[in-house]
This record gives C-alpha cells, structure tokens and sequence, in this order.
C-alpha cells in the first residue's frame, strides 16, 4: 500500500477519534433538559388577569404575563356555534361583549369581532382563537400553553392539530401542555395527536385520597399534578404525590404570601391570576 494511502487512513482515523472524543465529552457535561413544571412556577390563569379582570383569555393578558415573565399560560378551549376553535372559559361568563355569553354561544365571526370589557376604561381586549394562540407560542418559543378543553377532549385536541398544521406550525404543538380532569382524557388527546406534555388536574372532589390521585398519575405516566387549594390541607395527605417524584403546583392562588407557605411545604407551582413568574423566583 502506497505510503499516501496509509498517511490517508491514519488522518481519518485520527480526526473520527478526535470527533468521538469531543462528542462523548459533550454529552457528558451537557446538562439535562429541565421539565417546564421544574423550571417555571407560574401558570397565568385563563391567560391570567389583566386591570382586575379574569377569564378574558385576551391577547392583552397573555402579553401582559409575558412581559413580567410567565411562560405557562392556561388556555380555555371552546368552540363557537360554526365549530371554530377559539379561548374561551364559559360561554355563561359575562365578559361585556355583545351578542356573546351569558349562556349565549356565537358564531366566530361575532366572537372574533366583539371586544371584551369594551366599556370599562383602558380594558377593552381582544379575543383569542386558536390560529392567534399557535402564534404566539410561535413568536415566543419559551412558552407553553397548558389547555383545558371545555367540550369533547378527542374534538377538540384534533382542531387544535389540524389548526397547526393547516397555518404551518405544527412545531409548536410540542410546547402544548395537554391538562386533563378524568383518565379517558389522555388516551383521547394522543389519539388527535402525540402531545409531548400532560397535567392531570385535581379540581374535582372524586377521588377518595391522595393514594388514588398518586396511583392515577402514575398509571398515566403524568408528571405534574394541579391541586384545587382546598385539597391541600394540613394532614399533609398531598405529599403522597412528591413522595412518589409527581410534583405539585396549587390552584388557584393570588396571593403572594399564601405562595410562600405553599412553597416552602413543598408546593411547586401554583395557577394564578395575578401572581407572575417574577414574583414567585
């Protein structure tokens, strides 16, 4: 073999070992991904409130959040009387739009167009649909949307992708936080499409203890329980979750001090209204 050839081969085989070298050493001191629930403590209630207002789910509020810090932001999903995905907490709220809640349910067009609180003073807001959701993810790529579906779960976790996908952002499918109430929830999300991210919500009183919310979680392989505040009481039943590594954030607190106890007996996060991520490091 020609002494070239031989120089040829000892090179590559020095720069492959070089290469290897250098990605082990990567991966060994790469540090490993933080789970959103670990990382952020926040989670900005219907999008959180905006001028002492609550449940807009206005685009207004998820800036307003942003701006001081939140990441995780609850989005109510509803429908609209034409099918249109849009945020919305309950159509039987009163949010001063014409022709829309108080049990009234809209077609989009009214919806879209019917400002929210437009008669209170540096508070009318914009409505939210889905495509306006995706994005902002899309625009904020830290953020995440924790959804809580109002109708049919499989219905409306399939508009959700197909939405995505038809805009052209089904990226950022990965950063929605699929946030359930009853054990046939999870399995019909996955079957519209496969979320990354799940929260099972205690806000309901059906469950007889804390055991049965642990076994449920890990059944379901979910991470992160969101804990009605009232569940959470001194016995200190709700520990059974972070014993068994299901970390726990509260709902719904706004008060910084009852914040402080929660934390410091080992809740980790907590849904709020009024509570951003910068007041809660």
């Amino acid at each position: 073999m020609p002494d070239r050839t031989i120089k040829m081969m000892k090179y590559i085989v020095t720069v492959f070992i070089i290469i290897l070298i250098v990605s082990c050493c990567k991966e060994e001191t790469q540090p490993d991904s933080v789970p959103w629930y670990k990382t952020y403590h926040s989670l900005a209630h219907s999008g959180g409130g905006y001028n002492n207002m609550v449940y807009t789910n206005s685009i207004e509020s998820w800036n307003n959040a942003y701006a001081h810090g939140t990441r995780i932001f609850d989005a109510d999903l509803n429908f609209t009387s034409d099918n249109v995905l849009v945020l919305r907490h309950e159509w039987s709220d009163d949010l001063g739009q014409e022709n829309c809640g108080n049990g009234i349910i809209p077609d989009y067009a009214t919806f879209i167009s019917s400002p929210i609180f437009p008669n209170i003073e540096d508070c009318s807001l914009t409505p939210m649909d889905c495509q306006m959701m995706l994005r902002f993810l899309d625009e904020h790529d830290d953020a995440y949307a924790a959804c809580d579906s109002k109708n049919d779960t499989y219905s409306t976790y399939f508009a959700l992708a197909e939405c995505a996908k038809k805009i052209g952002l089904e990226r950022v499918l990965d950063r929605i936080i699929v946030s359930f109430y009853w054990k046939e929830d999870k399995v019909a999300a996955l079957r519209a499409y496969d979320f990354k991210h799940f929260a099972f919500r205690y806000y309901n009183n059906n469950f007889n203890n804390f055991n049965e919310v642990k076994d449920l979680c890990k059944e379901l392989d979910v991470s992160v329980c969101m804990v009605w505040r009232t569940f959470i009481r001194d016995d200190n039943e709700w520990q059974v979750l972070a014993e068994n590594g299901i970390t726990v954030w509260a709902a719904v607190i706004d008060d910084k001090s009852e914040w402080e106890y929660l934390k410091s007996i080992g809740v980790s996060g907590c849904v709020t209204n009024f509570l951003y991520e910068e007041d809660l490091q």
